[in-house]
């Protein structure tokens, strides 16, 4: 009776890892025959060795249950190792917990009163139910969306538990004059706060990170959405043109024939017909030399009406040391600020120019737009959009970015024209 007691210990066990597994990895049940194969050696070599110590029935069951779901889930790669040890550690946890509260209620309630293996089989089963309801929930994602600013909450309250528990060990050692435990508690002490310490510094640096990743995500939308728009635009220019040049004999033919009939006013309205109908090959297209300045001047400067006076100047003799990303996240905001002030301005005349320079050994962009008189530096900077988190990247991350390429931003206001220029080897 008391193997069949282990042997079901040990499939419980094996199923806390796959599930666990599911949780935190993702990854689902590749080999199934693992499971069989690890079920049949664990029975036999109960059987064979002929177990009768406690500790030896959980050092066998444990190291097959986890081998076993190793088998049936696992892939051959070196940090299988370390998803082990992160998953021997979360459950582990959740043991601790539920293993508590068992022995609470034993101890206060009275509702059971079991033995050591029937302590372990319902301690397990209790972690298999609370994986379960967590896999559940995960699998609605809906439900499991969880913002990062409560996960870094959840996570400093963690910390702060932490440091109570070192703290009442600490105050424990006032009442127990052994000498041992009074140097562990110590040194544990000093290792809790140390943790702590470093805990706080990680969640710092992947919190930085999170938000860093989160701005380069919309930049990437960003530049994806503008060369599309670019790509698009070339192709269906490209078509037009190839129409108008297949036809173009044929209008040639006529307005001979027009001609040769000396009517001046037919040729004319003729001509004018043909001028209206190819209108949207006016329409400018912007090359300097870089696909990624092509795709955000194209972009933007198609939003601008024709009363806007637009002048481009320069071109990239050599290729932009500066990461495609950054490139966008500097020039698309720099060029978005002046078309959306031009845009909703009412000035009678407004003006944007865009120029790329380059030296022996500096680079620059400055792109320069007419402002009101009444505008300044400050109020530039300020964005206006009710969308901040999504939009408001601003004038601050294109610093940010050219600094962290070696680069530097300056910014002026002069007889009404706002220039903003960025400087870089």
């Amino acid at each position: 009776m008391e193997n069949i007691i282990w042997s079901v210990i040990f499939i419980v066990e094996t199923m806390k890892y796959v599930l666990a597994e599911k949780i935190f990895f993702k990854r689902d049940i590749k080999r199934k025959w693992g499971g069989y194969v690890g079920f049949l050696v664990y029975i036999c070599l109960v059987n064979f060795l002929q177990i009768t110590s406690e500790e030896e029935q959980h050092i066998v069951m444990y190291t097959l249950a986890v081998t076993t779901s190793y088998i049936m889930v696992y892939e051959k790669k070196i940090e299988d190792f370390v998803h082990i040890l992160i998953l021997f550690v979360e459950v582990a946890c959740i043991e601790g917990i539920t293993e508590k509260l068992i022995i609470y209620i034993e101890q206060n309630i009275g509702v059971f009163d079991l033995l050591k293996e029937y302590q372990l089989l319902v301690n397990g089963i209790a972690v298999v139910f609370i994986l379960f309801i967590v896999y559940t929930i995960c699998k609605r994602r809906s439900m499991f969306a969880i913002k990062m600013d409560y996960i870094w909450i959840l996570v400093l309250c963690m910390a702060v538990c932490i440091l109570f528990n070192a703290a009442g060990l600490y105050v424990t050692k006032e009442y127990v004059r052994n000498q041992r435990f009074q140097s562990f508690v110590s040194i544990t002490n000093i290792c809790s706060y140390a943790s702590v310490g470093v805990l706080i510094l990680f969640i710092t640096y992947i919190r930085n990170t999170n938000q860093r990743l989160q701005q380069l995500l919309i930049t990437e939308k960003k530049l994806k959405e503008a060369q599309k728009h670019y790509y698009s635009s070339l192709l269906q220019r490209e078509e037009e043109t190839r129409k108008n040049r297949h036809d173009w004999n044929n209008h040639l033919i006529c307005l001979a024939e027009i001609a040769q009939k000396e009517s001046a006013d037919n040729t004319k309205q003729y001509i004018d017909t043909l001028m209206k109908q190819n209108a949207h090959l006016k329409e400018k297209q912007y090359d300097v030399g870089n696909d990624v300045l092509n795709a955000i001047l194209c972009c933007y400067l198609a939003e601008l009406d024709n009363d806007i006076s637009v002048n481009i100047v320069g071109k990239c003799k050599n290729n932009i040391s500066i990461d495609a990303v950054d490139l966008c996240v500097i020039v698309s905001n720099l060029v978005q600020n002046a078309v959306e002030y031009l845009r909703d301005s009412n000035m009678e005349s407004k003006k944007l120019s865009f120029c790329i320079e380059e030296g022996n050994v500096y680079k620059r962009i400055s792109v320069v737009n007419s402002v009101d008189k009444n505008v300044s530096e400050h109020t530039i900077k300020a964005t206006t959009k009710s969308d901040k988190r999504n939009h408001g990247i601003g004038l601050r991350n294109v610093r940010e970015t050219i600094e962290r390429n070696g680069g530097k931003l300056e910014i002026n206001i002069q007889e009404g024209m706002f220039k903003a220029q960025v400087i870089w080897n």
